[in-house]
């Protein structure tokens, strides 16, 4: 299996809605030069939204932590 490991050789249209992150980081790192990218037409949910949830999930709150409930007014 490749993983999304692919290094486009032409104008490619790759459909990905919904795949996890490493699927994603795969297919980026094998094509991640001016040409490879060029030939890149990715259609996925938006790459941000796996950051902000990345993000949010290494800072929840934790009892008596900095974002606790009994800090806030």
């Amino acid at each position: 299996m490749q993983h999304a490991r692919y290094a486009l050789r032409a104008p490619t249209l790759v459909f990905m809605p919904h795949c996890d992150l490493h699927l994603y980081e795969n297919l980026l790192r094998e094509n991640w030069t001016h040409e490879g990218l060029a030939r890149l037409v990715l259609i996925a949910n938006s790459l941000s939204d796996y950051t902000e949830r990345s993000v949010s999930q290494s800072i929840s709150p934790s009892p008596g932590g900095p974002l606790s409930s009994s800090d806030r007014g």
